[in-house]
């Protein structure tokens, strides 16, 4: 990465462009708290966080940064209400009314008949819709999405982008969209960051 000067706010939605080996991994990497820059500083909720150890950054993602992942990483055969409080309990942390969360948050995804149905029997965006309510459940301050659209149809596409605005338009939060999908892309247009050889365009 060269001579990266970016500023997510609160309540905004961008989209992340650019050939393979671009950098955006590396990009989303960082910005997720998963890996650290070599130089330069990197600001999260106001506080330098370039020089915290991997337990503080451990601690700072797990409170407040969610990711969606090309690949969903839902267990097939656990339902739906199951694979929103996986991260949680993975955690040995599920504050009492927990699963009446998880199952309101899947409701307002539109899959409140699916709630206790396996990830297995569902459709690809109804399991896109799943690992959206997983990302919001710890109401993050910002959602990594790194080509959520992937293996999806235009209807569902455009479903999921609907989701995410309506998200953080009602939650606040800033989400970053890594994709090379133009149904994406277009609603995104006046709000890409084009990165091309580890520099922003």
């Amino acid at each position: 990465m060269k001579e990266i000067d970016l500023e997510l706010r609160e309540g905004e939605i961008r989209g992340l462009v650019g050939p393979s080996g671009s950098g955006k991994t590396t990009l989303l990497h960082i910005l997720g708290l998963i890996d650290k820059p070599t130089a330069g500083r990197h600001e999260f909720l106001g506080q330098e966080v370039s020089h915290l150890s991997e337990r503080g950054l451990t601690d700072l993602r797990a409170e407040s940064i969610s990711f969606m992942f090309q690949e969903n990483y839902l267990v097939p055969h656990y339902t739906a209400t199951e694979n929103v409080l996986l991260p949680v309990v993975q955690r040995g942390k599920l504050p009492r009314g927990s699963a009446d969360k998880a199952r309101n948050l899947l409701a307002r995804l539109g899959l409140e008949r699916h709630c206790e149905r396996r990830v297995s029997e569902l459709s690809g965006g109804q399991r896109q819709r799943v690992c959206i309510a997983r990302a919001l459940f710890k109401a993050p301050r910002l959602v990594v999405a790194d080509e959520p659209s992937a293996s999806l149809d235009s209807e569902a596409t455009a479903e999921i982008l609907s989701i995410f605005l309506e998200i953080r338009d009602r939650e606040g939060c800033a989400i970053l969209v890594a994709t090379h999908d133009p149904a994406v892309i277009g609603p995104l247009s006046g709000n890409l960051i084009t990165i091309h050889d580890g520099k922003i365009q």
